[in-house]
């Protein structure tokens, strides 16, 4: 597996990176804010928004766990 920081491979597969490892340094929510989605915060402090991936058009489907990082 390959480290956040350093020389990335050239060639990179989905095998080459370690998805948990990414995820441990990686604040989700934070990344989300940065690539523009519009995050509505709910009551138990997780977050859920317009899923890009899809045609959501009301009811966001995309949902961010805080206390996991999911």
């Amino acid at each position: 597996m390959y480290p956040i920081q350093g020389e990335v491979p050239t060639t990179q597969t989905t095998s080459t990176i370690n998805v948990a490892d990414v995820a441990s340094k990686v604040d989700l929510v934070t990344l989300a804010w940065e690539y523009g989605l519009d995050l509505l915060p709910q009551n138990n402090g997780d977050y859920t928004c317009l899923c890009p991936f899809h045609d959501d058009r009301e009811t966001p489907s995309m949902r961010f766990y805080v206390q996991t990082n999911t």
